[in-house]
Parts: structure tokens; sequence; C-alpha cells
């Protein structure tokens, strides 16, 4: 996922687990975070943790699923909440400071590999809502294939990406739900 974004942005607009020292220790902000003059992403990858476990029951597995992404839900909350807090923040390979413009309203996406449709997830939107409500962000929860999907309409344009996942993120919260798939009806 790291490189069709990395074609998108640029190398010097992309990180992969950029850092903030907190008590004389290195902790991430998040997975990989880009930006550019118009916007800021912030992107949580809990794809690996929610792969599908044949011994698991779908219960079992929608409970996994649910709990990984409440935990990307608060990774992203203590993220934008360090940036807001005027922490510094760093490129985990070079080690430099990455200018964040923090007037810009930030783009949240949590990756899962599967989003199944059925199953009480009103806790979760309680949560969802609260992040977007208190640090007026956009989010969008999607399975890999759905944001692949979306990188490869942009057609390697920044603010294509910013602008379908806006509208994305804009209908998740008409809807009150995360459970639907990108229509690839963007021009």
């Amino acid at each position: 996922m790291f490189v069709p974004l990395e074609s998108i942005f640029r190398t010097n607009n992309i990180f992969l687990n950029p850092y903030f020292n907190s008590s004389g220790r290195k902790k991430e902000l998040t997975d990989i975070f880009a930006h550019y003059e118009l916007g800021t992403f912030y992107i949580e990858s809990k794809v690996l943790s929610s792969q599908k476990s044949f011994d698991k029951s779908i219960s079992k597995q929608q409970d996994n699923i649910k709990k990984q992404i409440l935990k990307a839900v608060n990774q992203l909350a203590g993220a934008l909440r360090s940036v807001s807090n005027e922490i510094s923040v760093f490129d985990s390979k070079s080690n430099l400071k990455i200018e964040i413009n923090k007037g810009l309203v930030p783009q949240c996406i949590i990756l899962v590999s599967e989003l199944p449709s059925f199953g009480e997830w009103e806790d979760l939107n309680i949560s969802i809502f609260e992040l977007i409500s208190q640090y007026n962000c956009y989010l969008n929860i999607m399975e890999l294939s759905d944001f692949m999907k979306i990188i490869k309409v942009a057609s390697a344009s920044i603010e294509k990406l910013d602008y379908y996942l806006m509208k994305r993120a804009e209908g998740f919260e008409t809807t009150k739900t995360f459970f639907y798939k990108t229509e690839v009806v963007f021009n």
C-alpha cells in the first residue's frame, strides 16, 4: 500500500512510521503520514491484524475486526491529539522534522482486509463519530481493495485522491455506517 501512495505523493511528502519523542522514547505517530499543500493523511492499516482464520467462528472474526478498528480509532485520536499539542514529528528514515500544517482538515483512513456487513456495531460507531467531531476530520474505514480502487481512479493526482476520500467520508457521515463499497463513479 505504501508504494502506490509513494507514486502519488512523491517521496518527500509521504512517511512510513513517523514518530515523536515522549518521555525519552520514540513513539509511532501513525503507520503512514502523507501531506501536500491542501491536505494531510493519517493512515492506520489493520489488514494483517484482521485476516481471516479458518479456525475462528464468524462471530470471533467480527469481534477481532471490531477490536482492530477501535484500536485504529484510538491510535488516530492519539496522533491527532499529539499534532494539535504542537509536538514535533520526525521521519523514521532520515530523522528529519516533518512540517505539518495544522490548519488543514485531516483525512484519517483505517484499512482492513474485510468489513462484514452484519452484527452489532453501535458502540464502535459512537467512538468513530466522537473522533470525527472532536478532531474535525474526515474518516474512512475501508477494505484495502476499496482504497486501491480509489488510488487507481485518482490517476496519480493528490488532489483527486483527497477529493474522492472527502466524498466517501461525507457518505459515511450521511449514512451513519461504514459498510459500503466504493462505487467508481468519480469524474
